[in-house]
């Protein structure tokens, strides 16, 4: 089994706005592996941010299923995945995410 770790990061009004998205991106993967959500909370950095990570375990190795599910447009850096608005090139599931990193756990 894989352990993943999602981090990603929203921009929203309130905490209620950041969950609903959290709840979309759960949905959108429960079919594919094991998650849970592990925190809601105000981005410490960027104040109009919310962070919402995601302890993730999958069965096989296929990263790119999940990568597939939620957005286009990662770039790959060893055993983390890096998503960011700022390519152009790149879409995610909401179009309130700024920004994620999906990390394989080794």
């Amino acid at each position: 089994m894989n352990n993943l770790f999602l981090r990603v990061f929203i921009e929203v009004q309130d905490d209620m706005q950041a969950l609903t998205v959290a709840n979309l991106l759960e949905k959108k993967l429960m079919n594919c592996c094991n998650l849970s959500i592990l925190k809601v909370e105000k981005y410490w950095k960027i104040p109009e941010y919310f962070e919402v990570t995601f302890d993730i375990y999958k069965e096989d190795n296929e990263i790119n299923t999940i990568t597939d599910l939620i957005g286009y447009g990662w770039d790959i850096y060893g055993n983390t995945y890096i998503w960011d608005i700022k390519n152009k090139q790149s879409s995610f599931i909401s179009d309130k995410i700024r920004w994620a990193s999906l990390e394989h756990i080794v």
